[in-house]
C-alpha cells in the first residue's frame, strides 16, 4: 500500500515537473537563439548551402512554428527549397521518457503541402513524408539547374532513414507522380517540343547518392512510355547522372508533326513489327535520348 502511494506521488511529481518545464519553455522561449541555430548548423555541415529563417514561435503546449524557411545554393544563389510555414508538433513525453524523440510536421510548399512524422531512435533519424499538389514551375532551383522551363503538379510519398548527424542517407523508398506536365525540350525529338504529358509516375529506391527507378511510366496524347533505370546524384542538380531505358508506344498524334510522307511510313511500318526502344543518358541539364535501332532514322526525321 505504501509503495502504491509512493509511486502515485512520484508519478504526480514527475507530471508536475514536466508541465512546469513545458510552461516555462513557452514563457521563456529562446526564439532568437533557435532562429540562428539552423543557419549555423547548415553552414557548418554543408558549406555550399545557406539557410534562412524569418521567424520562429513556440505555441503552448508543444507546437513549434517556423516562418518562411529557405535553403539556397551559395554559388548560384538559387533557392533549392522554400517552405512558407512549417509546424512541428513535439511529443515531449517520449523525449523525456526515453532517448527516443518524435514529432509530427506539416508545411506549405510550392502552393502544395508536405506532412509526415519524424522519429529519432538508437542513432537513426527516420522520416515519412507525403507530398500533395506541389507546383513544379515554382521550384526555382530545379528550373535553373535543368536550364529549361518545366510545369506540372507533383505528389508522392517516401520513407527516409538518416544517420544521427543527418549527413548520410541510409535508405529512401517511395513513389513520385507528376500530372499535367510540360517540359521544354532544347533538342528536337521527332519534332515534338515542348514535351507535354498527362501523367508521369515511378517508384524510387536507393541510398547515399544512387537511386533505382522502377515501374516508371509516362502517358501523353502523343505516346505512352514505360521505363526503368538509375539516377546518380551530384552536388549540382544539373550534373545528376541519368541512365534510363524503356519502350515507347506512339499514337497517331505522334506522327502528325512529320511532313515527310515516305519517312513517316517507314517509321510507322517498323513500329508495327517491334517496339520502339529508347535510352536516356547524360546529365539532368544535358540529357541525351537515343532511339536504338531507329537512331539513324530519327536523325533524318528531325531534319525535316
Amino acid at each position: 500500500m505504501r509503495m502504491g502511494v509512493l509511486g502515485a506521488k512520484l508519478t504526480g511529481y514527475a507530471l508536475y515537473c514536466l508541465a512546469a518545464l513545458i510552461f516555462f519553455l513557452w514563457l521563456f522561449f529562446p526564439a532568437t537563439y533557435l532562429e540562428q541555430w539552423p543557419e549555423r548548423y547548415i553552414t557548418a555541415r554543408f558549406p555550399t548551402l545557406a539557410l534562412t529563417l524569418e521567424g520562429l514561435d513556440y505555441h503552448f503546449p508543444g507546437t513549434l512554428a517556423c516562418h518562411h524557411l529557405a535553403l539556397y545554393d551559395r554559388q548560384s544563389g538559387a533557392a533549392l527549397l522554400e517552405l512558407n510555414q512549417v509546424n512541428l508538433v513535439l511529443h515531449l513525453s517520449q523525449i523525456f521518457g526515453s532517448i527516443r524523440g518524435s514529432a509530427e510536421y506539416s508545411a506549405d510548399l510550392y502552393t502544395g503541402k508536405i506532412y509526415g512524422h519524424l522519429t529519432k531512435d538508437e542513432g537513426v533519424v527516420q522520416a515519412d513524408a507525403r507530398l500533395e499538389g506541389l507546383a513544379v514551375e515554382y521550384m526555382d532551383g530545379l528550373v535553373l539547374a535543368l536550364n529549361r522551363k518545366i510545369e506540372g503538379t507533383a505528389s508522392g510519398q517516401m520513407a527516409i532513414r538518416l544517420d544521427a548527424a543527418m549527413e548520410k542517407l541510409l535508405s529512401l523508398t517511395g513513389s513520385l507522380r507528376v500530372d499535367q506536365g510540360r517540359v521544354e525540350v532544347q533538342g528536337v525529338l521527332l519534332r515534338h517540343t515542348p514535351l507535354q504529358f498527362d501523367e508521369l509516375q515511378c517508384m524510387v529506391q536507393g541510398k547515399d547518392d544512387r537511386f533505382h527507378i522502377e515501374a516508371g511510366y509516362l502517358r501523353s496524347g502523343t505516346f505512352d512510355a514505360d521505363f526503368t533505370g538509375e539516377v546518380q546524384l551530384a552536388q549540382s542538380i544539373g550534373q545528376t547522372g541519368l541512365s534510363l531505358k524503356g519502350t515507347l508506344v506512339p499514337k497517331e498524334q505522334f506522327f502528325a508533326a512529320m511532313n515527310n510522307p515516305s519517312l513517316k511510313k517507314i517509321l510507322h511500318d517498323r513500329i508495327q513489327k517491334e517496339p520502339l526502344h529508347f535510352y536516356l543518358s547524360g546529365s539532368a541539364s544535358k540529357p541525351h535520348i537515343s532511339l536504338d535501332a531507329y537512331a539513324l532514322l530519327s536523325d533524318k526525321l528531325t531534319s525535316y
